[in-house]
């Protein structure tokens, strides 16, 4: 098998797990644990994927980002490539503001400093009910 379909194939498995794993790659549960001292499973995952980002470049975005398991399926669909302009900096606007969310979140907690791989997940799942379908499918339209 070529390098390019087992690359492909790593990105829609885990674009089928998203339901799975969408709480471990959100951003809005890092500060919600910050705010109650805890560092969640998403904190972890996130610290992984820039960790993993320093030596091995974008292995994640390219290999394992569910998001990029979308876009290789709607690829099929448009094969027009976006145009770069200076809305590609907002992106490092938008990190900046998160990650002095999350310091200054973690400088007024309310309790000391725990950690909860499985914080806000039912059984390390993450779409556990209904209501959790709704924030699902708002992330993926």
């Amino acid at each position: 098998m070529k390098r390019q379909n087992v690359r492909k194939l790593l990105l829609i498995i885990s674009l089928m797990l998203f339901p799975i794993t969408i709480w471990y790659m959100s951003p809005y549960l890092i500060i919600r644990g910050a705010l109650e001292g805890i560092i969640s499973g998403s904190f972890i995952v996130f610290v992984c994927m820039l960790v993993g980002s320093v030596f091995f470049g974008r292995i994640f975005c390219g290999w394992f980002c569910p998001m990029g398991g979308m876009q290789e399926c709607l690829f099929a669909a448009n094969e027009n490539v976006p145009k770069q302009g200076w809305k590609n900096y907002i992106k490092y606007v938008i990190w900046v503001a998160w990650i002095a969310a999350i310091i200054i979140c973690f400088i007024f907690r309310k309790e000391e400093i725990t950690i909860d791989f499985f914080y806000m997940t039912a059984h390390g799942i993450s779409i556990a009910e209904i209501s959790d379908y709704v924030i699902y499918y708002f992330t993926m339209g």
